[in-house]
């Protein structure tokens, strides 16, 4: 734990990012990623000006591990709602069922973000989605009501 800790408060911050992400792909759970997932969502300037790629492994570390989740999910898709215009299709569909699938926090201030910039800069797209792609979009908005506008 306290090596952990000594990481988050030490190390640049997108490193920091990428290593929670892993494990909260992973699955990893307990108090010591609870705080440094608590840590990481406080950062949102940090967090606004990380890569889309990375951003997206936070958001499916999400879909693994509370901790992340609770305490990082509302910071990490306000962040990503803010550089969504840009994000390639493909990611972009990712990022939207991986929020859908959170194992929490999906009724906060920063999902209901990404949702409506979802709806605005995603329907301009939709003739760059793949089938696939616009298959995941349909799974997100099936599990989540606040997606129906991209209907």
């Amino acid at each position: 734990p306290r090596d952990l800790d000594r990481m988050v408060r030490s190390a640049p911050f997108p490193k920091v990012a990428s290593i929670l992400a892993g494990l909260g792909e992973r699955g990893v759970e307990g108090d010591d990623l609870r705080d440094s997932a608590s840590f990481l969502g406080k950062q949102a300037a940090s967090l606004e000006a990380l890569t889309p790629a990375l951003l997206l492994r936070l958001t499916v570390a999400a879909t693994k591990s509370s901790a992340v989740a609770d305490k990082a999910l509302d910071a990490v898709a306000a962040a990503a709602s803010m550089s969504l215009p840009g994000w390639p299709v493909d990611e972009a569909s990712k990022l939207l069922l991986a929020v859908a699938r959170a194992k929490n926090g999906s009724e906060t201030e920063g999902v209901s973000s990404l949702y409506n910039r979802a709806s605005e800069v995603l329907c301009l797209k939709i003739k760059e989605f793949s089938s696939a792609q616009l298959i995941k979009i349909v799974l997100a908005i099936n599990k989540v009501s606040a997606f129906r506008p991209l209907l």
